[in-house]
């Protein structure tokens, strides 16, 4: 299925193909796997299906969870479903392949997903004029096909996954862009890379 809709904020820019952002977003997702070593001594209890998008420090954690542990599905719940819905067969495909990869590496490397925890998400900015903003805004905009206008508020989000490798316990961070649409919260694709650090 296609999906094209016009950005109205950005002229020049009328329709994104799916694919390209799919490849665009595969891409940084292996960002986001190069985690970095401050968000709490532990895990906390685990975010529901169902509450996955009501508030953005769920979907900053679902989403980082999804990540690590190459879950598509968990994954694509984060994304607004005119997203979702738009993916080409050829995308679900490279998406689904990506994930059995992604699972392969943790097993191979005796990785153990344990849970994760997250800090209170901060406004990227108070002032919509800034550059930082504007900048936001426009890669949500072109990247899941959203009208700009329709974009809420953009928020970023400190998360930190616990994990085991081997029989040690480590943490790996990372920033989750997420912002709200149509009531609800996304993830955006935004990342710092570093390495894992002990727990």
């Amino acid at each position: 299925m296609r999906f094209q809709k016009a950005i109205t904020s950005f002229p020049g820019e009328k329709t994104i193909h799916p694919g390209r952002r799919i490849i665009v977003f595969l891409l940084s997702v292996l960002v986001l796997i190069s985690l970095t070593g401050c968000i709490g001594a532990d895990f906390q209890t685990s975010v529901a299906d169902s509450a996955a998008t009501q508030t953005p420090e769920n979907v900053a954690r679902v989403f980082a969870e999804s990540v690590f542990c190459g879950d598509n599905v968990k994954m694509l719940a984060c994304f607004p479903a005119e997203y979702t819905n738009s993916l080409a067969e050829t995308d679900l495909t490279q998406l689904k392949a990506w994930s059995e990869e992604t699972r392969a590496a943790l097993e191979k490397n005796e990785t153990e997903y344990l849970g994760t925890s997250s800090s209170e998400a901060q406004l990227i900015s108070d002032d919509t004029t800034t550059a930082e903003y504007k900048n936001s805004l426009a890669s949500i905009s072109l990247s899941f096909g959203i009208v700009s206008t329709d974009i809420e508020e953009i928020r970023s989000c400190d998360v930190r996954v616990f994990c085991n490798i081997g029989n040690d316990k480590k943490y790996q961070d990372t920033t989750v862009i997420i912002y709200k649409y149509n009531a609800n919260w996304y993830a955006c694709i935004n990342a710092d890379s570093g390495i894992p650090d002990e727990a």
